[in-house]
């Protein structure tokens, strides 16, 4: 179950989510877990918006983790280009990236930090 709350204003966006469920990642049996999520955004030109994200789980092997990336809406919602990096903070691994032999190509396997760059396409 999830509750959330955004406020927008000019070009700056404010979200906030609560979260209560019962099948928390990393947890070895399911059980109901509490976490949050909240991210603060500007556009600082109509096709380009900056964001940081903080989230909490209190069950999943990482306790808190950081994010904070630029999008690129090439051509609206239709097209939009992400890069980010994401920090974990409280120990443990995300989603076992620490766990991959030799890292992810261009990291070690004990890395504290990922950069990631995605393309969305919607059709």
């Amino acid at each position: 179950m999830t509750t959330d709350i955004t406020a927008r204003f000019g070009g700056w966006s404010l979200e906030g989510q609560f979260v209560w469920m019962r099948d928390a990642a990393g947890a070895p049996i399911p059980e109901w877990s509490l976490g949050g999520n909240f991210q603060i955004a500007a556009f600082l030109t109509p096709k380009v918006e900056t964001f940081a994200e903080a989230c909490w789980m209190e069950t999943a092997d990482v306790p808190w983790i950081a994010q904070a990336g630029i999008n690129w809406y090439v051509q609206g919602v239709r097209l939009k280009f992400t890069s980010k990096v994401i920090v974990p903070f409280g120990g443990g691994e995300i989603n076992g990236i620490g766990a991959v032999a030799g890292g992810l190509g261009v990291s070690s396997a004990n890395n504290n930090a990922s950069f990631i760059s995605q393309v969305q396409v919607m059709f």
